[in-house]
């Protein structure tokens, strides 16, 4: 048993000071801590105040009375269970017994009092009571002891979780870790959806305890459509909290699996409850992460805290890794790009001195001459796009780009494209079809730069269009926008690079990059300018040797001639 200094306490309630004296005495030697109250109010004032061992409650008194006094301790919660012993000297019948014991008293004692039995009897209640303090305080022991382990458990899952996260960088490998992380500690199985926009299969995972039932749980195309699935997923992502499953019906089961061969699957597995977690990418819902046990009721508060905490863990690490793939994938386009730059400044610069060294060490014809000087002045107009769209190109990233804007006409604008395209498309037997609508309309801009990103269209247009192929360019206006498509029967674009066709640094495969020539800076140096003049230019193909088609739209609005100053985008 524990040992302490403490006394326990006893209240002695008495409404006369000569019968309190008197206990007292017959008490004083008994290591305790006598508490007096004169009153049935003076007791119920100790009571709400003081822990006790023991009451000893005279019946008579005036006001309260010991009954009435017992059944008012008994109502409080904190002096509930207190044990209280009658004492009387005037009501002994049993009917009066009885009453005590129905007032909460577990004894009635009647005065003359004998020393010894009211001793042992208190002694045995304080021995009772520090008992079950004794207990008491084992189980707050064992409570603590049982709370540490569980956040020594806790902390050490956690960084083996975080240690596991962090081993690599790539994506797949971190989703199909992810998948494994609360396995056997909190579940049986587990699955893992990183990106809800992904359909490539990268962003999914799902792992059970026993490797040979992983494949089988993968195959299941309740995953693809979540609404059948026999876990509240479509709630996780609705509500953007997590979600508990304490006991899967067969019912659920039964209804969610298209077949027998998949329901003997989920059997297989073991479905007897679920918890089913949000994962985040700057606030915003974009993937989840189950943990499925066999067992019922497996999972709690505790084992929700611990599984929210991992999914911030894994949401963070998940965000680090698309960063760190983002990053690699525009240092890996910028090396490419500045080797395409590097060959692309090359090509017309040693076309330009060869054709110098030739005219300077021999003699050669007039006809030999102008072929000269045509093609330096061909490949001196070359690099000055080039040199020109680097110069836009920085003038963007740095918020540089200055544009005049006034109110033109967008169809001059596109004129003077074409007339400027045409003998390239001429050159390369191109040809280029025209459907301009006559229009009123004005738009607020600069023209030099609405110019630059017709160019830059048609210019794309003729280049990856095969001689006798065409390109076609029409101008609408659809209420209050107006339209320019410009179309071609080119080489098209690969759907998987289609989302990347407007980024800076981003060109397809080198090889065509060569064959072309150029930067593949003015796509994304004409979506900045239609941007800056509150337009949009959309990218459509049908895929590779389909030809291409890219939208521009701008709003017709009219407005004083400014000065802007673009900010970096």
């Amino acid at each position: 048993m524990q040992t302490t200094d403490k006394k326990a306490n006893i209240l002695i309630v008495d409404d006369r000071v000569e019968n309190l004296i008197a206990l007292e005495a017959l008490l004083c030697n008994q290591n305790l801590n006598l508490i007096r109250a004169q009153s049935g109010r003076d007791a119920l004032k100790q009571a709400l105040e003081n822990e006790f061992a023991l009451i000893l409650l005279d019946v008579e008194m005036p006001r309260i009375d010991g009954f009435e006094t017992a059944e008012l301790i008994r109502r409080r919660e904190k002096s509930r269970h207190t044990p209280i012993i009658f004492l009387t000297a005037v009501n002994k019948t049993r009917e009066h017994i009885f009453k005590g014991y129905a007032s909460g008293a577990v004894d009635y004692l009647t005065k003359p009092l004998v020393p010894e039995i009211l001793r042992s009897k208190v002694m045995a209640f304080v021995e009772l009571y520090e008992l079950k303090k004794e207990r008491e305080h084992l189980i707050r022991a064992e409570a603590a002891r049982c709370e540490a382990e569980i956040a020594e458990r806790r902390a050490a899952f956690l960084a083996e979780a975080s240690r596991k996260l962090a081993s690599t960088l790539d994506y797949e490998k971190t989703v199909g870790a992810i998948s494994q992380l609360p396995i056997p500690f909190l579940a049986d199985w587990c699955f893992v959806r990183s990106d809800l926009e992904d359909a490539s299969g990268r962003s999914f995972a799902v792992a059970h305890a026993d490797p040979l039932k992983s494949g089988a749980l993968a195959q299941l195309t309740l995953f693809e459509d979540f609404s059948r699935a026999p876990f509240p997923i479509p709630q996780v992502l609705q509500t953007a909290a997590p979600a508990l499953v304490q006991d899967i019906s067969g019912e659920a089961l039964e209804s969610s699996a298209p077949d027998a061969a998949q329901r003997a699957v989920l059997l297989d597995a073991g479905c007897g409850s679920a918890l089913i977690v949000p994962l985040f990418t700057c606030q915003t819902v974009t993937g989840f992460f189950g943990l499925v046990s066999a067992k019922r009721d497996r999972y709690g508060r505790a084992e929700v805290s611990l599984v929210q905490d991992l999914a911030r863990r894994i949401s963070l690490t998940l965000d680090n890794v698309r960063l760190m793939q983002k990053a690699q994938a525009a240092n890996h386009a910028k090396d490419e790009f500045l080797a395409t730059l590097s060959h692309e400044i090359r090509t017309p610069l040693n076309a330009i001195l060869g054709w110098i060294q030739i005219l300077r060490n021999r003699r050669v014809d007039q006809v030999t001459a102008a072929r000269a000087m045509e093609a330096i002045e061909r490949n001196a107009t070359a690099q000055l796009s080039l040199i020109e769209d680097m110069l836009d190109l920085s003038a963007i990233v740095t918020g540089r780009l200055q544009l005049q804007f006034q109110l033109v006409s967008f169809e001059d604008a596109v004129e003077a494209a074409l007339d400027a395209i045409r003998p390239a498309a001429e050159a390369k037997g191109v040809r280029l079809e025209t459907d301009l609508k006559r229009s009123r309309a004005r738009i607020y801009g600069d023209v030099r730069r609405l110019q630059q990103i017709v160019w830059n269209l048609l210019s794309n247009a003729v280049k990856f269009t095969p001689p006798s192929g065409s390109v076609q360019v029409r101008l609408e206006q659809p209420g209050s926008q107006l339209r320019l498509t410009v179309s071609d029967t080119g080489k098209g674009i690969d759907p998987q690079f289609l989302p990347f066709i407007f980024d800076r640094f981003r060109q397809g495969e080198n090889a065509t990059t060569r064959k072309y020539g150029g930067l593949g800076l003015g796509l994304s140096i004409a979506r900045h300018l239609a941007e800056l003049h509150g337009g949009v230019i959309e990218a459509f193909s049908e895929g590779e040797g389909k030809g291409a088609a890219f939208v521009v739209s701008l709003p017709v609005r009219e407005a004083r001639p400014v000065t802007f100053t673009a900010n970096a985008g």
